[in-house]
């Protein structure tokens, strides 16, 4: 899947951007690009569509709200691989005899305690 780019940097402008410059810069990228004024330019196209989706997004309030708060920028990008990383289980890398055992050891107790519950003992 292609990755999209930010709808800031399409438009050109700062995330703090209000309302106003956010709709001239759109404004000014939809003559540029329109495809009326650059017929069978399909790079002009794409851009112009591009910059349709992201005035979309950015112009309505709730829409930009979501974006912000789940954009994939450098900063989020780094909070969620360092989420990720910090709930992982811990892995043996590379795999060891150290690391079979232990995960068979703890497979192997984990089996032995499910049978007992249901033999009706309790597990230790």
């Amino acid at each position: 899947m292609a990755q999209k780019r930010d709808y800031y940097e399409v438009l050109g402008v700062d995330r703090k951007a209000d309302d106003d410059t956010i709709k001239k810069a759109y404004r000014k990228l939809a003559l540029d690009n329109h495809p009326d004024r650059n017929p069978g330019n399909a790079a002009a196209e794409k851009r112009f569509k591009e910059s349709a989706e992201a005035y979309a997004v950015l112009s309505d309030g709730e829409k930009r709200a979501r974006y912000d708060q789940f954009s994939a920028t450098p900063a989020s990008k780094a909070r969620r691989a360092a989420a990720r990383a910090s709930s992982r289980p811990r892995t043996c890398s590379p795999p060891s005899a150290t690391c079979s055992a232990a995960t068979a050891a703890s497979s192997s107790s984990s089996s032995a305690a499910a049978g007992a519950a249901a033999a009706g003992a309790a597990p230790r």
